[in-house]
Protein backbone atom coordinates (compact mmCIF):
# COMPACT_ATOMS: atom_id res chain seq x y z
CA UNK A 1 0.00 0.00 0.00
CA UNK A 2 1.54 3.09 -0.96
CA UNK A 3 0.44 5.95 1.68
CA UNK A 4 0.46 9.63 0.89
CA UNK A 5 1.99 11.42 4.25
CA UNK A 6 3.36 14.72 5.24
CA UNK A 7 6.59 13.21 5.54
CA UNK A 8 6.82 13.58 1.99
CA UNK A 9 7.55 16.17 -0.71
CA UNK A 10 6.61 16.32 -3.83
CA UNK A 11 8.92 17.49 -7.06
CA UNK A 12 7.31 18.15 -10.33
CA UNK A 13 9.25 18.58 -13.28
CA UNK A 14 8.42 19.94 -16.76
CA UNK A 15 4.76 19.63 -16.33
CA UNK A 16 4.37 22.78 -19.31
CA UNK A 17 3.03 22.41 -22.69
CA UNK A 18 5.82 21.80 -24.79
CA UNK A 19 5.67 18.57 -23.72
CA UNK A 20 2.40 17.87 -24.86
CA UNK A 21 0.56 17.71 -27.99
CA UNK A 22 -0.57 21.01 -28.34
CA UNK A 23 3.64 22.18 -27.88
CA UNK A 24 6.51 21.32 -29.46
CA UNK A 25 6.39 17.63 -28.77
CA UNK A 26 2.88 17.05 -30.64
CA UNK A 27 4.70 19.08 -33.44
CA UNK A 28 7.93 16.92 -33.60
CA UNK A 29 6.56 13.37 -32.77
CA UNK A 30 2.76 14.00 -33.63
CA UNK A 31 -0.17 14.53 -31.41
CA UNK A 32 -0.69 10.92 -30.83
CA UNK A 33 2.69 10.33 -29.77
CA UNK A 34 2.43 12.84 -27.00
CA UNK A 35 -1.19 11.99 -26.04
CA UNK A 36 -0.06 10.07 -23.44
CA UNK A 37 1.39 12.73 -21.62
CA UNK A 38 -1.55 15.25 -21.53
CA UNK A 39 -3.35 12.54 -20.06
CA UNK A 40 -0.99 12.09 -17.21
CA UNK A 41 -0.59 16.04 -16.83
CA UNK A 42 -4.73 15.61 -16.11
CA UNK A 43 -3.98 12.53 -13.47
CA UNK A 44 -1.10 14.71 -11.66
CA UNK A 45 -3.56 18.18 -11.64
CA UNK A 46 -5.80 15.88 -10.15
CA UNK A 47 -3.63 14.19 -7.65
CA UNK A 48 -1.58 17.48 -6.60
CA UNK A 49 -5.70 18.97 -5.85
CA UNK A 50 -6.41 15.95 -3.87
CA UNK A 51 -3.59 16.14 -1.65
CA UNK A 52 -2.41 19.62 -1.57
CA UNK A 53 -3.21 19.68 2.45
CA UNK A 54 -0.75 16.47 3.08
CA UNK A 55 1.83 17.51 0.19
CA UNK A 56 2.70 20.77 1.89
CA UNK A 57 6.19 21.09 0.62
CA UNK A 58 6.01 21.16 -3.07
CA UNK A 59 8.68 21.82 -6.17
CA UNK A 60 7.67 22.92 -9.69
CA UNK A 61 10.88 22.61 -12.40
CA UNK A 62 10.93 23.81 -15.56
CA UNK A 63 13.01 23.57 -17.80
CA UNK A 64 13.71 26.73 -20.05
CA UNK A 65 16.57 25.77 -22.80
CA UNK A 66 18.91 27.50 -25.25
CA UNK A 67 17.49 26.98 -29.00
CA UNK A 68 19.62 23.65 -30.32
CA UNK A 69 19.75 22.21 -27.34
CA UNK A 70 18.56 18.68 -28.82
CA UNK A 71 19.21 18.68 -32.35
CA UNK A 72 21.32 21.03 -34.80
CA UNK A 73 18.46 21.35 -37.59
CA UNK A 74 17.03 25.02 -37.00
CA UNK A 75 14.03 23.65 -39.05
CA UNK A 76 13.22 20.94 -36.72
CA UNK A 77 10.43 21.62 -34.47
CA UNK A 78 13.14 20.62 -31.60
CA UNK A 79 15.03 23.23 -32.16
CA UNK A 80 13.11 25.32 -30.27
CA UNK A 81 11.89 23.58 -27.49
CA UNK A 82 11.23 24.97 -24.53
CA UNK A 83 13.53 27.97 -25.57
CA UNK A 84 12.85 31.38 -23.40
CA UNK A 85 9.62 33.52 -24.09
CA UNK A 86 7.84 30.31 -25.74
CA UNK A 87 4.30 29.33 -25.28
CA UNK A 88 6.36 25.80 -24.38
CA UNK A 89 6.98 27.09 -21.09
CA UNK A 90 3.46 27.20 -20.30
CA UNK A 91 2.09 25.22 -17.30
CA UNK A 92 0.26 22.47 -18.19
CA UNK A 93 -1.68 21.75 -15.03
CA UNK A 94 -2.75 24.56 -12.56
CA UNK A 95 -0.38 25.70 -10.09
CA UNK A 96 -2.30 26.83 -6.30
CA UNK A 97 -0.90 27.77 -3.88
CA UNK A 98 2.63 28.29 -2.21
CA UNK A 99 5.51 26.02 -4.66
CA UNK A 100 9.21 26.51 -4.79
CA UNK A 101 10.76 26.82 -8.74
CA UNK A 102 13.36 26.28 -9.99
CA UNK A 103 14.32 26.77 -13.77
CA UNK A 104 17.07 24.43 -15.09
CA UNK A 105 18.92 23.58 -18.40
CA UNK A 106 20.34 20.64 -18.09
CA UNK A 107 17.86 17.18 -18.23
CA UNK A 108 19.10 16.76 -14.67
CA UNK A 109 17.42 19.05 -12.36
CA UNK A 110 20.28 18.41 -9.91
CA UNK A 111 22.85 20.31 -11.93
CA UNK A 112 20.62 23.83 -10.71
CA UNK A 113 22.26 24.40 -7.22
CA UNK A 114 18.64 25.94 -6.30
CA UNK A 115 17.39 22.22 -6.34
CA UNK A 116 20.23 20.70 -3.90
CA UNK A 117 19.74 23.58 -1.71
CA UNK A 118 15.91 22.82 -1.85
CA UNK A 119 16.63 18.81 -1.51
CA UNK A 120 19.05 19.33 1.48
CA UNK A 121 16.80 22.10 3.30
CA UNK A 122 13.89 19.51 3.21
CA UNK A 123 15.67 16.57 4.83
CA UNK A 124 17.67 18.36 7.60
CA UNK A 125 14.96 21.58 7.99
CA UNK A 126 12.10 19.53 7.80
CA UNK A 127 12.70 16.53 8.57
CA UNK A 128 11.47 14.98 4.95
CA UNK A 129 11.37 11.29 5.05
CA UNK A 130 10.71 10.58 1.41
CA UNK A 131 9.99 12.64 -2.33
CA UNK A 132 7.74 12.11 -4.77
CA UNK A 133 9.02 12.89 -8.27
CA UNK A 134 6.89 13.04 -11.10
CA UNK A 135 6.07 15.27 -14.39
CA UNK A 136 7.98 14.56 -17.73
CA UNK A 137 9.44 12.56 -18.97
CA UNK A 138 10.46 9.06 -17.78
CA UNK A 139 12.97 8.66 -19.81
CA UNK A 140 14.92 11.71 -19.60
CA UNK A 141 14.47 14.44 -17.30
CA UNK A 142 12.26 12.09 -14.58
CA UNK A 143 14.37 9.42 -14.46
CA UNK A 144 17.90 11.14 -14.66
CA UNK A 145 16.99 13.56 -11.55
CA UNK A 146 15.55 10.24 -9.60
CA UNK A 147 18.79 8.60 -9.55
CA UNK A 148 20.83 11.53 -9.19
CA UNK A 149 18.94 12.56 -6.30
CA UNK A 150 19.78 8.93 -4.84
CA UNK A 151 22.89 9.54 -4.99
CA UNK A 152 22.77 13.35 -3.58
CA UNK A 153 20.71 11.92 -0.76
CA UNK A 154 23.22 8.64 -0.32
CA UNK A 155 26.73 11.16 0.18
CA UNK A 156 24.45 13.11 2.57
CA UNK A 157 24.01 9.82 5.01
CA UNK A 158 20.22 10.01 3.92
CA UNK A 159 20.18 6.08 2.09
CA UNK A 160 16.62 5.67 4.11
CA UNK A 161 15.27 8.67 2.24
CA UNK A 162 12.66 7.29 -0.06
CA UNK A 163 12.76 8.76 -3.78
CA UNK A 164 9.05 7.19 -5.16
CA UNK A 165 8.54 7.83 -9.45
CA UNK A 166 5.05 6.51 -9.42
CA UNK A 167 4.45 5.76 -13.13
CA UNK A 168 0.87 6.59 -13.50
CA UNK A 169 1.82 10.94 -12.87
CA UNK A 170 4.86 10.20 -15.00
CA UNK A 171 4.35 11.44 -18.60
CA UNK A 172 6.35 9.19 -21.55
CA UNK A 173 5.81 9.18 -25.38
CA UNK A 174 3.49 6.63 -26.52
CA UNK A 175 6.55 5.16 -29.02
CA UNK A 176 8.59 4.50 -25.63
CA UNK A 177 6.07 1.65 -24.92
CA UNK A 178 6.81 -0.15 -28.03
CA UNK A 179 8.93 -3.24 -27.12
CA UNK A 180 11.91 -3.76 -28.81
CA UNK A 181 14.52 -6.24 -29.61
CA UNK A 182 14.66 -8.42 -26.49
CA UNK A 183 10.95 -7.91 -26.00
CA UNK A 184 11.60 -4.53 -23.59
CA UNK A 185 10.60 -0.85 -24.46
CA UNK A 186 13.01 1.97 -23.82
CA UNK A 187 10.50 2.39 -20.51
CA UNK A 188 10.98 -1.24 -19.21
CA UNK A 189 14.71 -0.86 -19.78
CA UNK A 190 14.69 2.77 -17.96
CA UNK A 191 12.29 1.40 -15.34
CA UNK A 192 15.32 -1.60 -14.78
CA UNK A 193 17.80 1.15 -14.24
CA UNK A 194 15.62 3.43 -11.79
CA UNK A 195 15.06 0.02 -9.62
CA UNK A 196 19.42 -0.69 -9.56
CA UNK A 197 19.71 2.47 -8.21
CA UNK A 198 17.23 2.06 -5.63
CA UNK A 199 14.00 4.68 -6.82
CA UNK A 200 11.06 2.99 -5.79
CA UNK A 201 8.87 3.04 -9.43
CA UNK A 202 5.52 1.71 -8.66
CA UNK A 203 2.45 1.31 -10.82
CA UNK A 204 0.54 4.30 -9.01
CA UNK A 205 0.21 6.90 -6.28
CA UNK A 206 -3.74 8.44 -6.09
Amino acid sequence: MNNINSDQSLVVIDATKGFTSKGTFGKAFGEQDSLPIDETFRRLEDFIDVNSRVLTTRCLVRSVYPAGKFIEDPKSPLYHLCVKDSDDLEDAIRIKGQWYTVQKSENDTTTERSFTDWLNNEITQRGKRGFIVTGSTLTTCISLTAMRMRQVLDDANKEKTDIIAPLNLIGSRASHAKKMDGGKSRIDRVIEEMRDRRIRVINALN
